[in-house]
């Protein structure tokens, strides 16, 4: 159970993702108004959508799971229009051209939240989970706004900025002011606990027999939050909230985790997996993936999070050596694959073990390597530029090299060519080693052979041990073949 928890954990992290598009450029976007309500004993939802398509817009949208119960396109000076989603091998699609005008498009649907575990909807007395596919879901980014009519004593969460919430008309009511494609929901009858921490607010919202937890959690995330501010950049939303829920979940969206309770009560996760989805805050939830830019924002959290922890404990050698095992024993010649060709690897994905082992672990030994290569400076100002420059924007492989080719003034064409675009890893082997004297000094030559059909261009740190004491040497390898000399 703890096994399968800590690969959910790691798997799931960023759903929903900012867009690419400017504030600029925001009267340019689709906005999507959603109001819900339930019926907890029918694990049912009813919901209603408004699409307001400025001029030039067209609109792809995907009604995936849900039953459309009425569509009606409007358009400027034309009579309103009955439509149905296609038939075609994308089943329940709604498809609408640009037009020199604006359009609204109006649905009402609804959804029975069956097999959660798979579906991942729950709509349950014991609380609400949307996290699976719950709403009208379009190829492009939106602007939302969120209604949803509460049952008696839940509290709601969701990516937008609470309006009103609570009542007696117990209506959450919140609109999100960056474009996402999608929204998560989750409300119950949850504890809250806030503290503050500078200008952002840290919010728990736990079920009563959990409630003691809290301050725990909100100590470790006010911790996660000074430390990557002062690595990164200022946090990028004003509030954060940590929201249990009753599925096994472990989710870093806009704002906010949803953890799973069972997930929450493991002692450990706040000390772990916490940090990580909080880092998700600023790499994959406000800079997003480009949609075909690779999947940089798991390397790059594993690194400054899981790998980062460690290191805190002296345990950072002995962390990236157990990565290397994982890949070592997940990844064979007969099913490896590019770190480019990384997207994401959900615990419910087949082989979604050997996908983390190139996501999450390649992807972070990529960044180390990084580190090392450009200096800690240049890295640190890299991490700050990439924030800075693509904040509420989507951000691709390319984008992380150029960034930071820039800030360290060297040409890392090759250093990302090699590390992304290969499926095999660097096998290393010394021979012919010999010890000499020479000027009263040893000198210890040795050949490196690189085990590969192409060499790699490596940085290898070798170690000689003697008598006398231990010598490291970095040395740069990128011959098949490479003699050393070091004394």
């Amino acid at each position: 159970m703890v096994l399968s928890l800590l690969a959910l954990l790691s798997a799931g992290a960023v759903p929903a993702q900012a867009a690419a598009n400017r504030p600029a450029a925001i009267n340019k976007i689709a906005r999507h108004t959603i109001g819900v309500s339930f019926d907890l004993d029918k694990a049912l939802l009813s919901g209603t959508s408004k699409i307001e398509l400025p001029a030039g817009r067209s609109l792809h949208l995907d009604c995936g799971p849900l039953a459309i119960t009425g569509a009606v396109l409007e358009q400027k000076n034309h009579t309103p229009v009955q439509i149905r989603p296609e038939n075609n091998a994308k089943k329940n699609v709604i498809a609408i051209g640009a037009r020199p005008l604006s359009q609204v498009l109006r649905l009402s649907w609804t959804l029975h939240a069956t097999n959660p575990y798979a579906s991942g909807n729950l709509i349950s007395r014991k609380g609400i989970t949307l996290a699976g596919f719950w709403h009208p879901v379009a190829e492009q980014d939106m602007l939302f706004e969120l209604s949803a009519r509460l049952p008696r004593g839940f509290t709601a969460v969701s990516e937008g900025n609470p309006i009103t919430k609570g009542g007696r008309a117990r209506l959450y009511h919140a609109l999100v002011p960056y474009p996402l494609q999608s929204l998560h929901f989750a409300a119950g009858p949850y504890k809250v606990r806030s503290r503050k921490i500078g200008t952002v607010t840290i919010s728990s919202y736990f079920f009563a027999e959990d409630k003691n937890l809290a301050p725990a959690y909100l100590k470790k995330a006010a911790g996660y939050i000074k430390r990557y501010e002062k690595l990164i950049g200022p946090f990028p939303y004003p509030e954060y909230k940590i929201v249990e829920n009753r599925l096994p979940t472990g989710y870093g969206m806009p704002g906010f985790t949803l953890l799973g309770q069972v997930v929450l009560r493991l002692p450990f996760i706040k000390d772990t997996s916490l940090g990580h989805e909080i880092l998700h805050s600023w790499f994959g939830n406000s800079i997003g993936l480009a949609e075909s830019g690779g999947n940089w924002c798991e390397g790059l959290t594993t690194y400054l999070a899981d790998q980062s922890f460690a290191t805190d404990t002296g345990k950072g050698a002995l962390y990236r050596k157990n990565q290397i095992l994982r890949y070592l024993a997940s990844i064979h010649p007969d099913n490896s694959m590019a770190l480019m060709d990384f997207t994401g690897a959900g615990d419910g994905q087949p082989m979604a073990r050997k996908i983390r082992a190139i996501g999450y672990d390649k992807g972070s030994m990529v960044f180390h390597m990084l580190e090392k290569e450009i200096g800690s400076t240049n890295f640190i100002q890299g991490l700050r530029e990439l924030y800075r420059t693509k904040k509420f924007q989507r951000a691709s492989w390319q984008d992380i090299e150029q960034i930071f080719t820039r800030v360290s003034g060297k040409n890392l064409a090759s250093f990302f060519e090699q590390w992304l675009q290969r499926t095999d890893i660097p096998k290393l082997r010394i021979s012919q080693i010999s010890v000499a004297q020479k000027d009263g000094a040893s000198v210890t030559k040795f050949h490196l052979l690189q085990q590969n059909k192409t060499p790699y261009s490596l940085q290898v740190p070798v170690v000689i041990k003697t008598l006398a004491g231990k010598k490291q040497k970095i040395v740069a390898c990128n011959q098949l073949d490479q003699e050393f000399s070091i004394s």
